[in-house]
Order: C-alpha cells, then structure tokens, then sequence
C-alpha cells in the first residue's frame, strides 16, 4: 500500500483491519500493526483505531507526566514559589483531588470571577477548599532553609491531608470487564493510577536519598521533582483479551498471528540509518573492539540487524503480510520509499500495488466517517460531487443508525433552531408594553437570533482583566461628557478656549474617567500604564479636533449623553401604536446634540461616538440594521421641543470615531507631547489628511441629512424618511412581540457589515457560512435606499416642520 502520509498509511491499515474482521472471519486478535519505530504513529494508531472502534494494545511505554497527582505536586509547589500567578491554582484544583469531579462547576465559577477580577494566588487561597495547600504554603515559607527530607515530608502530609492515595485507589475500582473496548480502556486507567501513586511515592523515595540532608532551595527542590515527574512511565499489561496488537519490531513479543501490517517502508525508517557518532567513528569501534573492549556496533553492523528485523517483520504472519509506506510525513516533508520496498516489488512481481485512499470513499467503513465524508462532499464546490452525496444522504436518512450518525455530523438533519417562541413567553421576556433601546432594535435588524440570545436568554459574555475595545470606549465616552459639561459650565464653545486651558481640562477629564474604569490597581501594571499614556494623547487629540470642527461649523453643542424614554430622563420616550394595538417604546442615550438657530426653531444634529471609524450607510437604516441614528432623530423631533423651548428639526446625524489612531505606540512612535509645538504641528498635518483645513468641515459621506457639492437630500425630503424608518420601527418591535428568533444573520457584502463579525453568540447559534443563506440587502445602492424612505411617506404628513437642505 502507497499511502498520502503517515496518518493515510494508519487508515488503509485500520480500514482493512475492519474489512478482514468483517468480512474474512479475522479476530481482532489474529492482527498485528509492526514499525521499526512506533513513535511517529502512535498517535495516528490511537485516534483512528478508536474513530473505528478497533480495540487496540499499543506496546509502549505511557507517560505518566501529566497524571492528576504529578500535576497536583507540580502545581502545588509553583503555588508555594508563586502568589501572584492564579493558573497553577486553577490546574491545582481541576486535578478532582481536591474538588470533586461533580464540583467542577465551583471551579469554573472561580475561575470566571478571578478572569473578571484579576485576582491573584494569594486571593484565591482564602477559598475554603484551598485550605490545605494554604498550610503547605505557610508551612514551607516560614522557614529559610529546607532539606531535601524536609520538604519531601510536608508534601507527603499534603497528600494525605487530601486523601489522594484512597482517592486514586477508588478510581482504580471503576473499571468494568465485559470486555468492550470502553471497558479495556477503563482497566488500563485502573492499571495507569496505581502505577502512577506507585511512581510518585518512589520518585519522593530517590529525592530524598539522591540529595541527602544538604540545605536545598525551594526553587532547586521543585526543579528536580518536576524533572522526576516528567519522566514518570507506566507499563502496561500485554493483552489478553481480543485486541489488535501495536508495536515496534525490536521489543515487542509477537504472539500467533494470522495478519500483519509492517507500516514504514520508508528510507531513514526502515532500514534505521545511524548517523556517525560524534567522538568514535566506525573505525575507532573495531579497533577497540579488536583490542578486546565491548563497543557498540557499527553503522554496517547495525544495517545486518536491519535485515534480521525486516525478516521478522515479514515472517511474523502465517497467512497475510501487508506492506505500507508513505509519500510525506507529518510535517509534510517528501519520504522515499525504503531498500527494502524496492526489493519487494521485485520479489513480488506478482503483487498488487493500492494506492490509499483507492475509489472514493474507501475509507469511509463506519456510519459516522461516512456521515463526514457526505458533509465534505456536500461542502465542496464541485457539481460532480454534491449529486452522490445527497444519493447517500437520502438512503442514510432512510435507516436509523446512519441518520443517528447524520445527526452528529450535519446539523441540518438535527433538530433546527427555533424560528420563534410563542407570543406568550416573548411577553413574559420582552415585557408588555414593550420597552425596547436602540442598540436592541438594532441586534434585532441584524440577526433575530442575536438579539434572543442577548436580551432575551440575557447571555453575557465572560469577564476579562484585561482592557477591552469596550472599555476603551467607555473611558472615552465619559471623559468626553464630563469634559463637555464643563464647556457648559463655563458657557464657552469648545473653540473659544485656549489650546493650553482646553487640554488641562480634558487630561483632567480623561484621569478621573480612567480612575474610575478600573481603579488605581489595574493602572499599576505597567502594560495598562502604557495603554493609559497613549489613550491620553489620543484624547488630547481628539478633543483639538472636535473643537476644530466645532469653530468651522454653524451647529453648537448642546447636550451630552441626553437621554430618552426612562423615568425622570430629559426626553420622553418615542412611542409607537403597533398594527396589532399594542405599544412599543422606544429608549435611548444621543452622545451628544449640537443646535443651530434659525427663524422657526432649532435645527439638531445628533452625534453619536463610535469607538473606531465607522461611517453612515442609509442602506442599512432602509434595510432595518442600523437605525440607531434615526431612532435619535424621531426622539429629537417628537419631543425635543419641551426640552429646549422652541420646535426641534431634525437637520442630520453623523457617527463620530473617538480613535484616531494618532501615535499611540503600537508601531513604536514616539508621540509629541501635547501642547508643545511638535504637538501643534503634528495635530494640524493629522488634521489637513483627513480633510479638516480651515474651510472644510467634515467629509460628507460622514453626514445623514447633508449632501456634498450637490445636495443628496432636497429641501424637506429628511422628514418623509423619518416617518418611514418609524413605521419600519413599528413592524420591527411587532416581530419581536411576535417572538421571532430565527439565525438569519445580514451580510452586508464587507467584513465589517456582517452581523456574525463580532457577535459574541456565533457559538450558539451554529449558523455555518456556506450551507445556509445569510439574508443579503435588497438594496444596493444610497440613491435607491433614500428613494424607497422618501417614498414611503408624503412630506408633512405628521405635522412636522421640514428638514434642513443646508450645503455644508
């Protein structure tokens, strides 16, 4: 057999394992798997004998590095050097030798709060079931010299204190003997946990004799235990019930077998090729041993052995011996074929040369390899496979072990995700009347499903102590509102102050916010330190900036973070009548309101920040996936008037990016500081690039309701599109009353217009690109979005002033 690699190679010989098992009247135990060297495929011979439930016995030796009790002392000991670090605390406890098994779920809850919260070791060894590690910790830092001896005996106290012997030898009792291959893996840990309680206790043993009564350090003692422990082995017992046999051709003893795989037939492999010894060469060795010394043998001596070993190989089989070698080898480095193959095919001219994988689907011996290779075959792009595959799906549908098999493998043949709740129960979780924000109506347009999951199963996301994209914005948004209210404050426009004043205040604005982000601790480390110092200088920027465009502007600021529809907010809510007679309201908070005067009232501009640049697409709010900045405008203009004392039009909306990305060290920059010249200069080169001299004011694909050179908007047209997005928010809040919760995420067309991008729910919701349809826009183009908005409404029909059709 001519396999792909080395993990093909392993296939074509599991594959005909079955085959002869099934169909040949073959015991598993009449079969043997041989190499010269059995590392490179042991792993492969694991996973895919068990893949098609072959019982195998692999003749080696298994680590025992990495056994629950090695992995509790070498936790326990970097717990003791460490008190900062909570991982080897987490490791400590997930061992089920201090928390039961049936309590891991305290320990993700631990783990959870100590990721939210940054805790260290030492906060978590308050923990009552960490008591016992607590006293080992105390025992061994009390004192400033330790022996070998002494260290030894308060492990061994540890280990008793949590039970660990009676422990494992419970474990060791679980294994069964019906002789299933689950059951043979039980015994084998059965056999794996003695031995390893054995090991360990040995491995003290030596510590203590190896090193004597000298003083030690700590650090020493937990060096050598950790080398000991990774070099802990269990050997298993040879098989005697009906397995197939695994092993490398030198060690193991080869019982009566009828079959027999040779896997390896590569040059380097088989025949093993000794590169030459670096201090006695070939020569060196004959001479000594001519002169009556025991050496090693030669490279030429050990190609005979070869040979013998090949011809134990091939005679082990009284009736059938398959060869294999393989193209490349797992790293996908090209093999050639061995001597030894060479001689066979000559030898054999007779044999037949397989190619693994043969006819399509060769492999493919059991229904859950099957059901894969139908999803692959499904998934592909060519035309010719896709026919076959659903062939083979509908006849594995027709029988129930090959649809329990499709049910694993393609999740389209188990049960759907809902479509919808019943009105009832979406009642019960949306309330009634329904109370809705912004950013909800927006999750809704974007994927039903993603909005269920986060406002409905309320799903949160786990904590990180680590500064997030969110937490940037955060920061930014309330240095920015208490920055402005100051600007109120002191009745100045944020243009109007001096360059000097206007920082202080800002920096002082920014220190307090950070302050009160995370607390003077989190500050400390001096990666978040650094974070801090250009976030700062982005700020400072960002507020020249926005004071820039503010001077060039006719619009004011007015108001920040005004919000809207909660009891005792400036605005009340934007109520709406459903078709079915029931009442949504609508809630939310407008980042900022700049006004402008003009003989019939006040013309407003809503703002709303935005962590990164991101620009207004009228397509979406057409579509239904972004009318965030509309939902402002419709509370600005139904009850903005009460609020500010005369009638509020809606004259346009923009988004504004608090991050500019203006020398913030990530690529090794050294920012000015701000204030100083280079600071100015810097500010103003930034500035001229992204189109603010001292004529322009924002480019215009950042407005809604404002056109460029020629107005995309003409005189009175934004009101009309406003009544149009409400009736559109009137249907959007009925669905979700109706309890829509279907995955149909929207595909905008680029990465960052996909609803699943950044949806913290793609885990659950298991919608798979490629075999399902997202929904796609129905509209493509700005013009066409604003048409269909101005059409849907007569302009005035609600008695609203017009909307403004100012250039810029």
């Amino acid at each position: 057999v001519e396999a792909a690699d080395q993990r093909a190679e392993v296939e074509a010989a599991a594959v005909e394992c079955l085959r002869l098992c099934r169909d040949g009247g073959y015991r598993f135990r009449d079969i043997a798997v041989l190499a010269r060297d059995l590392e490179p495929y042991a792993d492969h011979i694991t996973a895919v004998f068990r893949e098609l439930g072959i019982p195998v016995f692999i003749d080696r030796r298994r680590s025992l590095a990495h056994h629950p009790v090695a992995e509790l002392l070498r936790s326990a000991l970097d717990i003791v050097l460490d008190d900062r670090d909570p991982a080897p605390v987490l490791r400590y406890l997930r061992t089920d030798l201090v928390v039961p098994f049936d309590l891991r779920d305290d320990v993700d809850r631990l783990e959870k709060q100590a990721r939210a919260r940054g805790l260290r070791a030492a906060d978590l060894l308050r923990e009552p079931a960490l008591k016992a590690i607590s006293d080992l910790r105390s025992a061994l830092r009390a004192g400033s010299e330790w022996t070998p001896r002494s260290i030894t005996e308060r492990l061994f106290e540890h280990l008793e204190a949590l039970g660990v012997a009676a422990c494992l030898d419970g474990w060791s009792q679980e294994a069964g003997g019906d002789g299933s291959p689950s059951a043979i893996e039980a015994e084998v840990r059965a056999a794996g946990h003695r031995q390893a309680w054995n090991g360990v206790v040995d491995l003290l043993d030596q510590i203590v004799a190896a090193l004597g009564e000298e003083p030690v350090t700590l650090r020493a003692y937990t060096e050598a235990l950790a080398a000991g422990l990774d070099a802990l082995s269990e050997a298993l017992p040879p098989p005697a019930l009906d397995q197939v046999l695994v092993g490398s051709i030198e060690r193991s003893r080869h019982p009566e077998l009828r079959v027999a795989f040779v896997l390896g037939l590569n040059d380097g492999l088989f025949p093993r090729v000794r590169s030459e010894d670096a201090i006695l060469r070939d020569e060196d060795r004959v001479a000594l041993g001519r002169a009556g010394l025991e050496v090693a043998p030669t490279r030429e001596s050990e190609l005979l052995n070869e040979r013998y070993f090949f011809y134990i190989a091939a005679t082990r089989a009284r009736e059938r011996v398959i060869f294999s070698f393989s193209r490349t080898n797992t790293e996908g480095r090209p093999l050639g074929a061995s001597s030894y193959w060479i001689e066979l095919k000559k030898a054999c001219a007779g044999a037949t040369l397989q190619a693994f994988p043969g006819a399509e689907w060769d492999g493919d011996v059991t229904p859950v390899r099957l059901a894969g290779a139908v999803a692959a075959a499904l998934r592909s792009k060519s035309k010719d496979e896709r026919p076959r595959a659903m062939a083979v799906y509908d006849a594995m549908l027709a029988r129930p072990v090959f649809r329990s098999a499709l049910e694993r493998v393609l999740s389209g043949v188990s049960p759907p995700m809902p479509e919808r709740i019943s009105e009832e129960d979406a009642r019960a979780l949306y309330g009634d009347p329904l109370v809705v924000s912004a950013s909800q109506i927006e999750s809704f347009g974007k994927c039903p499903f993603q909005h269920f999951a986060k406002f409905g199963l309320r799903l949160e996301e786990t904590e990180e102590f680590e500064l997030q994209p969110r937490d940037l914005g955060d920061i930014l948004h309330k240095a920015l509102r208490a920055f402005a209210e100051e600007m109120f404050r002191r009745e100045h426009g944020w243009h109007e102050i001096a360059s000097e004043d206007r920082h202080d205040l800002a920096g002082a604005a920014f220190d307090d916010a950070v302050a009160k982000a995370r607390g003077v601790d989190f500050w400390k480390i001096a990666r978040n330190d650094e974070r801090r110092r250009w976030m700062r200088r982005d700020f400072l920027l960002l507020v020249d900036h926005l004071a820039r465009a503010s001077g060039a502007s006719p619009f004011r600021p007015r108001a920040v973070e005004l919000a809207f529809g909660r009891p005792g907010d400036p605005l009340p809510p934007v109520r709406l009548t459903l078709p079915s007679g029931g009442v949504a309201e609508l809630r939310g908070t407008i980042d900022r309101v700049d006004f402008m005067e003009d003989g019939a009232g006040l013309l407003a501009l809503a703002i709303d920040y935005k962590s990164s640049k991101i620009s207004f697409e009228i397509v979406e709010t057409a579509e239904g996936v972004s009318p965030q900045l509309v939902l402002y405008l419709l509370a600005l203009w139904r009850g903005g008037a009460a609020r500010f004392g005369a009638p509020v039009t809606p004259a346009g909306a923009l988004y504004q990016p608090l991050r500019w990305g203006f020398l913030d060290g990530k690529k090794g920059e050294q920012a000015p500081i701000a204030g100083t010249p280079e600071f100015e200069t810097a500010l103003a080169k930034k500035l001229e690039a992204a189109g603010f001299g001292d004529e322009a004011m924002l480019s215009e694909n950042d407005y809604f309701g404002f056109g460029g050179g020629e107005d995309l908007l003409p005189p009175g047209a934004l009101s009309p599109a406003l009544v149009s997005v409400e009736d559109d928010l009137r249907k959007t809040c009925e669905r979700i009353l109706a309890g829509e919760c279907d995955v149909r995420p929207y595909d905008g067309g680029g990465r960052n217009q996909r609803a699943c991008t950044y949806c913290a729910f793609v885990s659950v919701c298991r919608f798979e690109w490629g075999l399902r349809r997202p929904r796609y826009p129905e509209l493509h183009d700005t013009q066409a979005a604003w048409a269909r908005l101005i059409a849907g409404h007569s302009p005035g029909s609600h008695g609203a002033g017009s909307a403004a059709g100012t250039k810029r």
